[in-house]
């Protein structure tokens, strides 16, 4: 029976906006732009040579896999702030549920390096399965022994997993679940999104008149989500509430996004319809927005269908412009983000805002420099290839309510 709630305790990052909530939040709030010069690899012949390339990031003691040294660094700041003592808990009730596009890359790159090379490397060089590792190792190092799921859905993948999170807590499978999604920057995936000519080639500009394209970067974004329950018997500080999420799919292209946003229509209202709420209780949207020609008038549209009149009143925003598109781990971070909006009091802004799209010149994007704004509601969306579509709606806490 789902019954049970939901709330948020710790939070991590790792991110080209800062690799510590701290740096984190103060980056958001003044419209700092975290994409650079790439140093992890070569960019001749590609469209440009900038991303959200993380940087002055220590690799924790004997963890040399940037995919890995990401996601430990945001699980312990998690648990730090969580004060969660994981020595005195029941292990087997304990999940982690973290998405990621690419996994541990590195191994694969390497291999594929070798070959195109002409050398005949052994398939021993990729230790186990590179996709899974991130959640596999968490688990390991915790010696945690409840559900351990490595959630895969394109650009959607962060989000999908906090979903995952989400309801192995309500269905009261897991008391804890260490939640989020991790990606790094690498040539696999950056002369990928080169060749389907997405990259832009100076910056990127979700919601402007004019789109360039996207950004990508990498990081890692980590949540500690675990029952009121939980939460109320360790005397934790719950930062917010996860109140519902909707998981669809457009089934309209391999990469093209459905014009009229389908799937981003029903991922909304399925989030929505659970949380119990009006629509017009919605107050923010930390959005998709890659800047991309399809992807946000797609947005707007599906926005606009479940809103009406009132997404006019809603503030809608996009972190990609200033830390790159993190492929499966937009969703974490972007999750991590959403939380210390509502927290905090404040809207992350949309940076390289300069003219609105045509037919959206009435809603608020939140140009260039955050905005101090209490937040009872917000959704969180994240649209991928396939079309895979998820949004996560989170809310204040508050210690008695209605549902």
């Amino acid at each position: 029976m789902k019954n049970k709630r939901v709330v948020v305790t710790g939070l991590g990052v790792v991110s080209a906006l800062g690799n510590s909530i701290e740096a984190f939040e103060e980056n958001l709030r003044t419209g700092k732009s975290g994409i650079k010069k790439i140093t992890r690899f070569k960019t001749e012949g590609l469209r440009n040579d900038h991303a959200g390339e993380v940087s002055e990031f220590e690799y924790p003691e004997g963890v040399d896999d940037r995919c890995l040294a990401f996601t430990f660094n945001a699980v312990e700041q998690a648990l730090r702030q969580s004060a969660l003592n994981i020595d005195e808990m029941d292990l087997s009730r304990i999940g982690v549920s973290i998405a990621t596009s690419l996994g541990c890359a590195e191994e694969v790159e390497e291999y594929i390096k070798a070959r195109v090379n002409g050398k005949r490397p052994s398939l021993n060089m990729i230790d186990n399965v590179p996709h899974g590792k991130p959640a596999a190792t968490v688990a390991a190092k915790y010696d945690l022994s409840g559900p351990v799921v490595c959630i895969d859905t394109a650009c959607a993948s962060g989000s999908s997993a906090i979903g995952y999170a989400y309801e192995l807590l309500q269905s009261n499978r897991s008391d804890i679940v260490i939640a989020g999604g991790v990606d790094i920057l690498n040539i696999l995936s950056f002369s990928g999104f080169n060749c389907m000519m997405n990259l832009s080639k100076d910056i990127t500009q979700p919601f402007n008149i004019e789109r360039p394209g996207l950004m990508l970067g990498e990081g890692c974004g980590i949540a500690i989500l675990e029952t009121y329950e939980s939460a109320i018997s360790r005397k934790a500080d719950i930062l917010a509430e996860v109140r519902g999420y909707g998981l669809s799919n457009d089934a309209f292209h391999e990469t093209k996004p459905d014009p009229l946003g389908g799937g981003a229509v029903r991922s909304m209202l399925m989030a929505i319809n659970e949380a119990g709420i009006e629509k017009n209780n919605i107050q923010y949207i930390n959005a998709h927005g890659t800047g991309t020609k399809f992807n946000d008038p797609m947005e707007m549209n599906a926005i606009r269908t479940v809103f009406g009149e009132h997404g006019e009143n809603i503030k809608i925003s996009s972190i990609k412009a200033a830390l790159g598109h993190t492929l499966g781990a937009a969703g974490g971070i972007e999750f991590v983000s959403t939380v210390l909006n509502i927290h905090k009091g404040f809207v992350s802004p949309t940076i390289n805002f300069e003219k609105p799209m045509s037919g959206y010149e009435k809603y608020d994007f939140v140009p260039n420099r955050g905005k101090e704004c209490e937040i009872d509601f917000a959704l969180s969306n994240s649209f991928g290839f396939g079309g895979n579509c998820c949004s996560v709606l989170l809310s204040r806490f508050m210690e008695t309510r209605s549902k």
